[in-house]
């Protein structure tokens, strides 16, 4: 299974803030990530992890 890792990058220190792990199935991945991205309203970048 694969995760999604957002991080919130904190300006005053430059440190990552863990903001969510989302499982992605290998099936209709693409649709589960623009799903997570929506509720969290995220702008920033974000990790891969396996």
């Amino acid at each position: 299974m694969i995760f999604i890792t957002y991080y919130r990058w904190d300006h005053a220190d430059g440190s990552p803030k863990l903001l969510v792990m989302h499982p992605i199935t290998c099936c209709g991945g693409s649709d589960q990530v623009h799903e997570a991205t929506q509720i969290f309203k995220i702008r920033t970048p974000f990790n891969w992890m396996i």
